[in-house]
């Protein structure tokens, strides 16, 4: 009989052991809040190959790709944009083959009004991005992909993009993961020492990847259930031992 004590009693401390939280994200070694802040000064979302680009050149529908001047607006669902190739360039209207890969929008922007000036009279171009992006995962109300239709967003309205926080989110742990010239780099962020204006010198870039993790309590809560009526039992069972025994 004490024996059999014994086993359930081990069996029930290997289900409390068990009860860590599983997150998805480990920082080993995460990069300093210093560097983080020194990256977002040089916020400009600068043109890759496989980028997603509209261009728009007022009153030329026909030199457009994806105008945001005509109701063929630019619209990724319908394939109104040019794609960089894996050598950055694409083929535009009239001047053919043309790099984008390395330029941020607004010098993109800047030499394209240069180019179509030979053909147009003070032409007026603008350049979209369409497939700029952050990702959060974890414990957000509606975790996913998020589109970035501005230049400058900060954590706070991604959050809230994601429907916010949700109750298990530990928010002294989040992590922002960020591909820096193809090489990884992990930010540790605690979020509850952070003011305001700390939060707003934090921008995000596309390809970023937020993960809010799990309070440790949130698997134990979620087998609060189970756990005690087996600890109602063994205590039964402890109790029984000290009448029989």
């Amino acid at each position: 009989m004490r024996r059999a004590i014994f086993y359930i009693v081990l069996g029930f401390l290997f289900l409390i052991t068990g009860c860590a939280s599983q997150n998805l994200f480990v920082a080993t070694q995460p990069y300093s809040v210093d560097q983080l802040l020194n990256d977002s000064i040089q916020n400009e979302h600068v043109i890759v190959p496989d980028d997603k680009v509209s261009v728009s050149i007022w009153g030329h529908d026909d030199l457009s790709v994806g105008s945001v001047f005509s109701i063929y607006n630019s619209n990724e669902v319908y394939g109104k944009w040019l794609l960089v190739d894996k050598a950055g360039y694409v083929n535009l209207p009239q001047l053919g083959k043309t790099r984008f890969s390395g330029m941020s929008v607004q010098s993109l922007t800047d030499s394209l009004t240069q180019a179509y000036s030979q053909y147009l009279k003070k032409p007026v171009v603008v350049v979209k991005v369409l497939n700029k992006q952050v990702t959060i995962l974890g414990e957000v109300i509606k975790p996913g992909n998020f589109n970035l239709e501005k230049e400058v967003y900060y954590i706070p309205e991604v959050i809230g993009m994601a429907g916010g926080f949700d109750f298990y989110a530990d928010k002294s742990e989040i992590l922002l993961i960020r591909t820096s010239n193809e090489t990884e780099q992990t930010y540790k962020l605690d979020l509850t020492g952070f003011n305001e204006q700390m939060l707003r010198n934090i921008t995000l870039k596309s390809g970023d990847v937020i993960y809010v993790p799990a309070r440790k309590s949130k698997i134990i809560d979620k087998r609060s259930n189970t756990l005690i009526p087996v600890a109602s039992f063994l205590s039964a069972l402890a109790v029984l031992s000290t009448l029989v025994f």
